[in-house]
């Protein structure tokens, strides 16, 4: 027998729709060690950032309208599949990388800095590899100490210890 639709489960089916289109996790905080959460907050750092829109040259233009962009080609007007843009980040999202992106420079090498938000982004460990010009072992190499790297630097400093352990849903046992 079909299970009846009931308001609770169309509310429950959109958030996770929602959620789906944002691109956003719905199950945070992570469980699992440090190591995995700080992963965990890494992918949805780059997730944002993908969601974030820039410039087509990376620097604003000095004089812009506001209206969207005009459509000069004729296969613009329903020829090709429509294609739905994903929402923006949120200004707490922004917050979240601008809080979090500074870490990476607690990895001193800028090939394991690579490899981290290579991996962060949600690419495999052989196109990693392939990216930064090494094998796909080296690339889990390269990332395992990179990452443990990252957590010494973050749980030296207090400061970044209690955001870091905000962020993931960790309580601090003072």
């Amino acid at each position: 027998m079909p299970r009846r639709a009931t308001a609770e489960t169309i509310d429950r089916g959109t958030a996770q729709t929602r959620a789906r289109l944002r691109g956003a996790r719905l199950h945070w905080p992570p469980e699992g060690s440090d190591e995995q959460r700080l992963c965990f907050l890494l992918g949805d750092v780059a997730q944002i950032i993908k969601r974030t829109r820039f410039p087509a040259n990376g620097a604003p233009a000095d004089a812009r309208s506001g209206w969207p962009e005009v459509v000069r080609d004729w296969h613009g007007y329903g020829w090709t599949q429509a294609t739905a843009t994903p929402e923006p980040p949120t200004k707490r999202e922004i917050d979240l990388a601008e809080t979090v992106i500074p870490w990476l420079y607690f990895v001193k090498q800028p090939r394991m800095r690579a490899v981290v938000f290579a991996r962060a982004l949600g690419m495999g460990w052989r196109r990693v590899g392939d990216n930064v010009g090494i094998s796909h072992e080296t690339a889990r190499y390269l990332h395992r100490h990179a990452i443990d790297q990252m957590l010494c630097a973050v749980k030296k400093d207090l400061t970044i210890s209690s955001v870091f352990d905000s962020l993931t849903g960790k309580l601090n046992a003072a």
